[in-house]
């Protein structure tokens, strides 16, 4: 994880396997920070950006299913459940 959204800004934390929310990056000097890095909230509460190419999604299409009497039908349709920030729920 970098101070900044630029390649060459210090790193500040080293990433594992770890769920981290996206933050909303909202500054006026996210369009010279480049599309490439995504503001990030690690579980201890520290922020920081990350290479978008580091992450991964947590998940992909997914069928949300309502049971009505004893049959079971399809209640909703997910394309893609998190992209940067935006979630999509079922229910």
């Amino acid at each position: 994880m970098r101070s900044a959204g630029k390649p060459d800004a210090p790193v500040t934390d080293k990433l594992g396997l770890y769920l981290v929310r996206v933050y909303p990056d909202e500054s006026t000097t996210t369009s010279s920070q480049g599309p490439d890095f995504i503001r990030v909230v690690l579980p201890s509460g520290k922020t920081g950006y990350v290479a978008g190419d580091q992450l991964l999604s947590l998940g992909n299409e997914q069928l949300c299913y309502v049971k009505e009497g004893g049959n079971w039908k399809i209640a909703g349709f997910i394309k893609h459940a998190v992209k940067r920030g935006r979630r999509a729920v079922c229910g």
